[in-house]
């Protein structure tokens, strides 16, 4: 599992990470990925500005757009009122920003997106000087209540786009829709106004919403018929919502995620038929914690309902859909710990990666720990025996322990004998470590694929022996999804992820043979006709070049060979522009 990361000081993060945002190229400005929630914006601002390999860099006079990272996201720097008292500070990290592009050549800015503060953001009548230079055509600046009438005729009658954020003071509004508001902006194509949640009651803002909307349906009379406007409800502090695991299959594998969207309507009219028969993953891990957080949001289409129902689409888009059971191991101190309520992010992200990898999968969810430290293999061989007992394809083990438990093997060798692959990791310490198990029964007549980590170009993360492993994924800052209500980083590195993104490929591979083979049966054991023969033959082609190890998610099916669009292969579908149809993959690939 991964080990706690230790963070750098804040300007060491800032000189870090300053390379990767000025790569973004010279039309743009981006620094809205900057960690804000542990370092201050302002340091990083600081440290750019004088870090002296910045002299090199040089912009076009015109920008496609200038981003900025939300600059109260870390709690301890929001600022609250105080009675008889000013604010301390004056804040100017934008400007600084803005002086420095422009000492650097910059004339125009097309889009300028600024997340500011809830409480005591930038001047707004300095804001409105640099818009004015800049000649901003969109302007996304988050602050509450922001007065049209600051900015003068030139900005008005540049401004396309424009996006609003109320407190709920309707004078505010009333301004807005004044004649010295969003009507004097001539050329304005597009509207947006947000009325910030922790600002207004849940009744206050269901009347807004109504009284926005309808002075909306009166502007429009004043502009073109393509002239677009909507306003919504939405935090102003971001909540953490479910992974996404879409997203995340966009993120860690394009391509194939690409495909997948082709095979899914191969799946859905399999499962019409009654003739879908979808891949069983065990995850031995930490357990799981999926729940959305609810929110009181009021919206204009429903999707969050002001009672605190959360949207179906959601869930239905997270890995609880996916699971089909669970059961926990974690007993200590006469306490169970349920499977469900995951006190530890690792095992909720393990299940995030495979069923991101294959959607069509269904989980048995086995808790074998507290958190990353706790592994006890006595916990390890109750789980496999679970797993087998609920008739499992594939176990991911996402692990490593320090003793050769002989209840483990046994329970490693009954799952080989039914003809479970099982996926486990090297450990993340390398050649230091000299046993570490079960990646070290590796070499024995089991289904056990061992898995390291390697990064996107196939560099290993940790020194390991090329025998100690079979194969290596990419393990780098792979996407795996924040999970609310635990302390979590969107991305995660470490053997783990390799090998959670190998039980997804194993169970990918053995969906797409059922869908080609739907009445096969698979033998017991390591022979030529079982699970693990099929999974490996698959890996093997996957791998970047002939014995490299390094398996490459892209290479699926020979997905990455370029396509342009396949005719109907059966009436049932359509291959997309740039990777192959489902059927083609099926035919070529599993003998459909």
């Amino acid at each position: 599992m991964q080990s706690p990361s230790q963070f750098p000081s804040s300007l060491e993060a800032c000189q870090c990470i300053l390379t990767v945002f000025c790569l973004v190229g010279e039309l743009c400005f981006d620094i809205s990925r900057f960690n804000s929630t542990n370092f201050r914006v302002s340091t990083f601002v600081e440290s750019l500005i004088s870090h002296g390999g910045t002299r090199k860099l040089a912009y076009e006079h015109t920008l496609r757009y200038v981003e900025f990272p939300p600059l109260d996201t870390a709690a301890a720097d929001r600022e609250t009122f105080k009675e008889s008292s000013h604010f301390e500070h004056e804040h100017n990290e934008v400007f600084k920003v803005l002086k420095w592009l422009g000492d650097k050549g910059v004339k125009s800015i097309v889009k300028l997106r600024i997340p500011d503060r809830l409480i005591n953001p930038h001047n707004d009548r300095e804001m409105a000087i640099e818009v004015d230079r800049f000649e901003v055509e969109v302007l996304d600046w988050k602050v509450p209540d922001l007065s049209i009438s600051i900015f003068n005729d030139n900005v008005k009658s540049r401004i396309k786009e424009l996006y609003l954020y109320a407190s709920g003071n309707r004078a505010v509004i009333s301004h807005w829709f004044s004649s010295e508001g969003i009507r004097s902006l001539e050329k304005l194509e597009r509207l947006e106004i947000k009325i910030v949640q922790e600002t207004c009651t849940l009744r206050n803002s269901v009347r807004l919403l109504d009284d926005i909307d309808a002075e909306i349906s009166e502007l429009r009379k004043s502009y073109p018929e393509t002239f677009k406007a909507q306003v919504e409800v939405t935090p102003w502090y971001p909540t953490p919502r479910l992974a996404d695991l879409n997203e995340i299959g966009r993120r860690v594998a394009p391509k194939l995620a690409r495909w997948l969207q082709n095979l899914e309507v191969v799946v859905k009219r399999k499962k019409r038929e009654g003739n879908f028969t979808p891949t069983k993953v065990a995850i031995l891990d930490t357990g799981i914690l999926s729940i959305s957080p609810v929110s009181n949001d009021a919206t204009r289409d429903g999707t969050t309902a002001s009672n605190g129902t959360k949207d179906q689409s959601e869930e239905s888009r997270s890995v609880w859909s996916r699971i089909e059971d669970g059961r926990s191991f974690v007993d200590d101190n006469s306490r169970l710990s349920p499977w469900l309520f995951a006190s530890d992010p690792h095992g909720t992200q393990m299940a995030n990666l495979i069923c991101a990898i294959d959607p069509f999968s269904v989980i048995y969810v086995a808790r074998v720990a507290e958190d990353s430290f706790g592994i006890k293999s006595e916990r390890v061989a109750k789980a496999i025996e679970w797993a087998r007992s609920k008739k499992v394809d594939v176990i991911s083990m996402s692990f490593v322990f320090g003793d050769e438990n002989k209840g483990v093997i046994d329970e490693i060798t009954k799952a080989t004998d039914e003809g479970i692959v099982m996926t486990c990791s090297t450990h993340d310490e390398g050649s230091r470590i000299v046993d570490a198990y079960p990646a070290s029964w590796m070499g024995k007549t089991l289904s056990l694929i061992v898995l390291a980590a390697c990064n996107d170009y196939g560099k290993l993360l940790r020194d390991v022996d090329p025998n100690q492993y079979h194969y290596k994924l990419n393990g780098q800052d792979v996407a795996a999804g924040i999970i609310p209500f635990l302390k979590s980083e969107d991305t995660i590195s470490g053997s783990s992820v390799s090998t959670a993104l190998a039980a997804g490929l194993c169970s990918l591979i053995l969906t797409c043979d059922r869908l080609a083979n739907p009445h096969k049966a698979y033998e017991k054991g390591t022979g030529e006709r079982t699970r693990l023969h099929l999974v490996k033959h698959h890996l093997d082609n996957m791998q970047s070049s002939t014995n490299s190890q390094f398996v490459m998610p892209e290479k699926f099916g020979d997905i990455d060979t370029p396509h342009i669009g396949q005719a109907r292969a059966d009436g049932s579908e359509t291959g997309r522009i740039g990777v192959p149809s489902a059927h083609s993959v099926l035919r070529k690939h599993f003998g459909m």
